[in-house]
């Protein structure tokens, strides 16, 4: 992109004011085309061809300084296109390896949440279950208490209902002891209590 201006530097003015207005206005118009074509002013006939010499030297100075910003901008630019590219590029190849990863896992998660959701279990599982573990739990009244609050425990659902049976199990030889241990004190007061009537 060219140049479309023309700098004239402050410390002309002084230079400028022992020119007459004609001669001014030759050597700026001299100057203008030499900015704008290169071509070598003619009609200098007066003092501004002695001041001629200064200006276009520093013309040519601020040419190739705007020349050499225009390159270092341009190079800039490249450089920093090349490097979104780059990097985009690799953006794209670390996105679809993410994209893979994610459904790999989803995957994983899909197969993993299939393995662990519950199935109430049938009667005949119960039933079996409680016969391999020879307890007292009835498969019946266990399936039917399961089924009538929505296979929960508490307030959570149900994950694994032969730990449920587990449960029942340990309530019942629980319930069980404590039966005995009553009737054992039931037993002892009996005991006391005819001591007491024969020793009256």
């Amino acid at each position: 992109m060219a140049r479309e201006f023309l700098c004239v530097y402050h410390d002309m003015l002084p230079a400028l004011k022992n020119l007459g207005n004609a001669e001014v206005g030759r050597l700026i118009l001299a100057a203008l085309e030499y900015d704008i074509s290169d071509k070598q002013p003619t009609d200098l006939i007066g003092k501004e061809a002695i001041l001629w010499p200064m200006l276009m030297s520093q013309i040519d100075r601020n040419k190739a300084h705007y020349k050499k910003i225009c390159e270092t901008n341009r190079d800039n630019v490249t450089k920093r296109y090349d490097r979104i590219r780059s990097s985009a590029a690799a953006y794209d190849g670390i996105q679809e390896n993410r994209i893979e990863e994610n459904k790999t896992e989803k995957k994983k998660t899909e197969q993993k949440r299939e393995v662990k959701r519950f199935a109430p279990p049938t009667l005949d599982e119960v039933q079996a279950y409680c016969q391999e573990r020879g307890n007292n739990v009835d498969p019946d009244r266990f399936i039917d208490y399961y089924t009538s609050n929505g296979w929960r425990v508490g307030k959570n659902p149900m994950k694994d209902w032969k730990a449920a049976v587990r449960s029942w199990e340990r309530s019942d030889s629980a319930t069980q002891k404590s039966a005995k241990s009553s009737d054992s004190l039931e037993d002892q007061y009996e005991m006391m209590r005819r001591w007491a009537i024969e020793n009256e």
